[in-house]
């Protein structure tokens, strides 16, 4: 019996269980590439029309990890693109994802579920959260991607979802991390026969690859899967993020009074 990760997993529990498992990673589908041609239309617009014409909005997204699809709604990809503009992210990289969608969602793994820490007030009914690993690639880099999945409390199947996308170099990932393809050899084109490609990378390996840009990732990954470099990232990520709630926190008392 496969062992998951849940909220009551230690750090132990989930390094044992991750350090394993391997990440399949698509390609994403450039035949269906974002083209934006008025100079006046943003990304995030143009994003917003780009669900529409993928047909997305709306649609159910299948998850290995659950029992059920979640919802991809108009407020996910708000959120995604604010998450992501937040940390200075490439939003055409959501473009991409959204492309292939339903492969890296259902490929995703869980690394954390853990009780909602934050004191928003939109979020005060948020049960528990559950943050998962996924990724694909193209010929010139692979995408990290960070999914966030806020389970309502009292709300059977009621989710937030949330994505985040970052970028490594296909050049910066050794050719050892690669378990079954030579991802440097991986062609642009989608399959002509219609079937998406993989590459399989051991989670641990890939890893290795993560810096401060991929600190989304790293703050919810258990300490033994990590570097000291990515450890002392991960504390100083937790630290600024408990210092905002703290505030925040402060702000609402204050109107509270």
């Amino acid at each position: 019996m496969n062992k998951t990760i849940d909220i009551n997993s230690s750090d132990e529990e989930r390094t044992s269980i991750l350090k394993n498992k391997t990440l399949k990673i698509v390609e994403w589908d450039k035949s269906k590439e974002l083209k934006i041609t008025n100079s006046k239309e943003s990304i995030a617009k143009a994003l917003k029309r780009f669900i529409e014409e993928l047909d997305i909005k709306n649609k159910y997204i299948l998850f290995d990890e659950f029992d059920f699809d979640i919802k991809f709604t108009q407020t996910t990809l708000k959120e995604s693109i604010g998450q992501m503009t937040k940390r200075n992210a490439n939003l055409v990289n959501l473009a991409k994802l959204l492309t292939v969608v339903d492969d890296v969602c259902l490929n995703a793994l869980k690394i954390e579920v853990e009780k909602y820490r934050h004191n928003n007030y939109k979020r005060i009914y948020v049960k528990q959260v559950s943050h998962l690993i996924s990724a694909f690639c193209d010929k010139d880099s692979v995408y990290p991607v960070k999914i966030t999945i806020e389970e309502l409390d009292n709300k059977t199947n009621q989710f937030y979802l949330i994505i985040s996308v970052g970028e490594i170099s296909i050049t910066n990932i050794k050719k050892e991390a690669l378990t079954n393809t030579d991802m440097h050899s991986i062609k642009e084109e989608s399959p002509s026969d219609g079937v998406t490609s993989f590459v399989n990378i051991n989670i641990s390996d890939f890893i290795k690859y993560f810096n401060r840009k991929e600190g989304i990732i790293i703050k919810n990954l258990p300490d033994g899967l990590l570097n000291q470099e990515q450890i002392e990232i991960k504390k100083k990520i937790k630290e600024h993020d408990a210092a905002i709630e703290k505030k925040f926190a402060n702000m609402l008392f204050s109107k509270v009074l």
